[in-house]
């Protein structure tokens, strides 16, 4: 409980300080922080609606522990004869006759959320966490190539600030809702451009050789 509490109140430190980098956005702060409750809540309630992804990627995740990788060989009814996880649009049982097909870094993150109690809520909310990563990376990144106002201070503009508040409002379908683990994608492709934030990335490689 130490180790939680300790967590917390680093995360909430990083929030603070988040908030209180973007005084430019006024009023703005305040639909970031509903966004964010927003994802949190419907990672709860919300069961998914149309897909059968992130059930199943749990259920793949339990059967690592016991098959191992052998998953990937193995149809849903050769993992639990009574496997019933049924597609919510056509009523029908989800791909009883097909394997698991999906990379194994993600099969390894799935098992990885599947020891959490409450992993199914857990397992939405870590989902939306890299959401408001990405979110984060990309609000920084832009800001450091902002233009500069009277006061010397860098700001965005209100197409970049349209932009990086859609992702958060439209990614909350993907992740909270539907448990789809595109924001998991979507960080690694933005995090090599945060960090190379002075040259292109083939330039930046470069000074390796």
């Amino acid at each position: 409980s130490l180790l939680l509490s300790q967590s917390f109140s680093r995360l909430l430190s990083v929030y603070k300080k988040f908030m209180q980098s973007i005084d430019s956005l006024g009023h703005l702060k305040r639909f970031i922080t509903i966004l964010i409750v927003l994802h949190l809540l419907i990672g709860v309630i919300i069961s998914p609606i149309l897909t059968t992804d992130f059930k199943r990627n749990l259920f793949y995740g339990n059967a690592f522990w016991e098959h191992g990788f052998k998953v990937y060989d193995m149809k849903p009814r050769d993992i639990d004869p009574d496997y019933n996880i049924v597609d919510p649009v056509s009523g029908l049982l989800s791909y009883p006759n097909t394997t698991y097909d999906y990379p194994t870094i993600q099969l390894l993150f799935w098992a990885g959320m599947s020891l959490f109690p409450f992993s199914n809520i857990m397992a939405k909310w870590t989902l939306s966490l890299f959401d408001f990563i990405n979110f984060f990376l990309m609000f920084f990144y832009l800001k450091r190539r902002g233009i500069k106002d009277q006061e010397n201070e860098t700001t965005l503009s209100t197409h970049e600030k349209v932009f990086i508040f859609s992702y958060l409002l439209f990614s909350i379908p993907f992740s909270a809702m539907e448990g789809q683990s595109t924001s998991v994608t979507i960080f690694f492709l933005i995090l090599p451009i945060f960090l190379h934030k002075d040259h292109p990335i083939p330039v930046s490689y470069t000074h390796l050789r």
